[in-house]
């Protein structure tokens, strides 16, 4: 096996702090050791588990300072971006991992999105030695520079960043930023719940502030305790309308593509 030059970067604050114990307890379940040298980027609390290096980045509440900050401190070229609230849900398959990072070394890529959401615009084949599907984004492409999780080669998510922004703020801008990389930009392909992925996770457990039912649910049956006080649950108006997005979305489509073969039709036939 080729060797693992990355580090894992779970991004974090305090104030989600408390959505630790969850992610550590499904990552210590389903990513079996040895893992990859595992960073927590906190502002002064430690991280729960020993093996975990802890990041503090102190007063810093800034997104982008507290990344750039961050990135100083991890020695790897390479980071595997993860987030406080991606809660894994089955084992990572860590040979198809270490495939994939071959893969990217290999090809002088810069991003490489492990969870196809959204994918790529045009599938490109299959990641050799795995059965993962991939393709690239194209400059300009929609979600190019997306916080799901990822491959980063560290020294281009350093040059996108820009002192002052906020994730949502770099997701949006990055992505023209981002067109000085035209070759370097990839993602898995495929249905998420359907096709081999290197691994699975709740995509996100906490929205706006809020945990998600899932979220709850999984945590429930893993018999971990959240602090509901401190982060109660969406409401079911807000769930409904959370999981009713991709219905209205396919109705937008079904509209739009209607219009279009009505449109068509007339310019044919004259009707």
């Amino acid at each position: 096996m080729p060797k693992l030059d990355y580090s894992v970067l779970v991004f974090s604050c305090d104030a989600y702090s408390d959505a630790w114990e969850g992610f550590f307890h499904f990552f210590d379940k389903y990513w079996p050791t040895p893992r990859p040298k595992t960073y927590l980027c906190s502002n002064y609390l430690p991280a729960p588990r020993p093996y975990v290096h802890t990041i503090n980045t102190g007063d810093i509440t800034n997104w982008s300072d507290s990344l750039l900050l961050a990135l100083e401190q991890i020695s790897s070229p390479f980071i595997l971006w993860l987030q406080e609230d991606y809660f894994l849900t089955k084992p990572v398959d860590t040979d198809g991992l270490t495939h994939l990072f071959s893969y990217i070394t290999s090809n002088n890529l810069d991003y490489f999105r492990l969870i196809p959401v959204p994918g790529p615009k045009n599938p490109m084949g299959k990641i050799p030695k795995t059965s993962y599907s991939y393709g690239q984004l194209e400059p300009g492409e929609a979600y190019r520079t997306s916080l799901q999780a990822a491959f980063w080669k560290k020294d281009t998510l350093r040059s996108l960043l820009v002192p002052g922004e906020s994730g949502w703020q770099f997701e949006k801008r990055s992505i023209e930023r981002s067109a000085q990389y035209p070759r370097g930009f990839a993602s898995l392909s495929g249905r998420y719940d359907h096709e081999p992925m290197p691994m699975y996770y709740l995509c996100t457990a906490i929205v706006k502030g809020r945990w998600v039912q899932e979220a709850y649910d999984l945590c429930l049956s893993e018999g971990i305790a959240l602090d509901l006080d401190k982060r109660p649950i969406e409401t079911r108006l807000i769930r409904f309308r959370r999981r009713s997005r991709g219905f209205q979305s396919l109705l937008r489509f079904l509209a739009l593509t209607k219009k279009r073969l009505v449109t068509s039709y007339r310019t044919l036939f004259g009707a």
